[in-house]
């Protein structure tokens, strides 16, 4: 009997079940339901008509003992599973599959699942970190963010359980802490790019009044200065965004060593413009703090390629996967269920097939052999 590269990659997971009752084996429910998402399915009975389905198929390479399980078994098998466990299995599949490079950009950012609430039981929406792979375009890690608390301390945590040496970590500006910065460099010995705002009082001010000493002055004589401009057209409206790079100034050093800001080199301003007539107008202006050097067109590309964590992760999910629109609420539910999605989705998109997802997925739903080579797209 044939076995797909999922198999092999979460067999070792702990069943969570007592081993009195088990009709299925773990492995096929957990292969089931992820040949069903890549196919389609956004609930546990969806799973289960989708196993009914192509049972046949299935029995070519699952043992499936007693047949397809039921609804009820896929619902309270993901509630108890360990999330810890099925994320350790992912990362190490995904670590296996996909390793991280020297200068690979990570992007840190949360996403709340909005339907995975229970008003009724006091439960509150599942909010989920994220740490994404830009240039792999895949979740390395995922991180419930307690509902008591925000995603500041659980950034650190998060990157605890990645291989982040050589590779620029970029975070938004709620992530702008000296014990964020501290974990990235010290501990991961790789580089951030964080948004600066004025949650930081002192550095927010004196990195807005360095700049603003640049425009009435020539910037090199506040210190090492670059400049970089691009032009994009996103959302169909052409807009120009211009980024300056102040570094190493005596001020910075000190913020560097004596206030905690670890490995902080460089302050950037990013002006975005939109053209108006003949004229460009100044619509938004955003500041970073760095530990690259002084290169304005990689900090200008690095900040820009953050932003593909909400375009090509968290919008893929809500439109392509409907994640918001999920009722999965119960024990472990969301979390794993998201982890499945996440599977779905780093296999669809290894698949060289050059449709959009959403036809892959339809495709993947009536044509077994091209469900067969979506679930190995990361085997040799």
């Amino acid at each position: 009997m044939e076995q797909s590269g999922i198999e092999t990659a979460f067999a070792d997971l702990q069943d969570p079940r007592r081993e009195q009752g088990r009709l299925h084996k773990l492995i096929d429910i957990i292969t089931i339901a992820i040949c069903a998402v890549i196919s389609g399915a956004e609930t546990w009975v969806d799973i289960v008509d989708f196993g009914k389905d192509k049972a046949e198929w299935l029995g070519g390479f699952l043992e499936l003992p007693n047949g397809i399980p039921s609804h009820d078994t896929f619902a309270r098998v993901f509630q108890l599973l360990d999330p810890d466990q099925l994320q350790a299995s992912y990362r190490a599949w995904i670590g296996s599959v996909t390793p991280v490079v020297d200068n690979a950009t990570v992007a840190v950012d949360g996403k709340t699942m909005r339907r995975s609430h229970d008003k009724y039981e006091g439960k509150s929406a599942v909010h989920m970190l994220h740490a994404y792979s830009v240039e792999a375009g895949l979740v390395l890690a995922q991180r419930v963010v307690d509902a008591k608390t925000n995603e500041i301390p659980e950034i650190p945590e998060l990157l605890k359980v990645l291989y982040l040496k050589g590779c620029i970590v970029t975070v938004d500006a709620l992530g702008c802490q000296t014990d964020i910065v501290q974990a990235i460099v010290k501990d991961h010995e790789a580089d951030y790019v964080i948004a600066l705002k004025e949650n930081q009082g002192s550095l927010y001010t004196y990195t807005k009044t360095m700049f603003a000493y640049s425009d009435t002055h020539h910037p090199r004589l506040i210190g090492a200065h670059s400049r970089a401009e691009a032009i994009g057209k996103p959302r169909g409206q052409v807009e120009r965004r211009i980024c300056e790079v102040l570094h190493d100034t005596e001020i910075l050093r000190d913020f560097r060593e004596q206030h905690g800001w670890c490995g902080l080199k460089t302050i950037a301003r990013i002006q975005y413009a939109q053209r108006q007539g003949d004229v460009w107008v100044t619509t938004l202006t955003r500041y970073f703090i760095s530990s690259l050097p002084n290169d304005a067109a990689q900090l200008l590309r690095t900040v820009r390629s953050h932003w593909h964590i909400e375009n090509q992760l968290h919008r893929v999910l809500d439109v392509t996967f409907h994640q918001d629109d999920a009722r999965i609420r119960i024990g472990h539910s969301p979390e794993n269920f998201a982890v499945l999605q996440h599977i779905a989705l780093a296999l669809l998109k290894q698949h060289p097939k050059n449709v959009s997802l959403r036809r892959k997925r339809l495709q993947s739903a009536r044509n077994d052999d091209l469900r067969w080579q979506i679930l190995n797209s990361f085997n040799p």
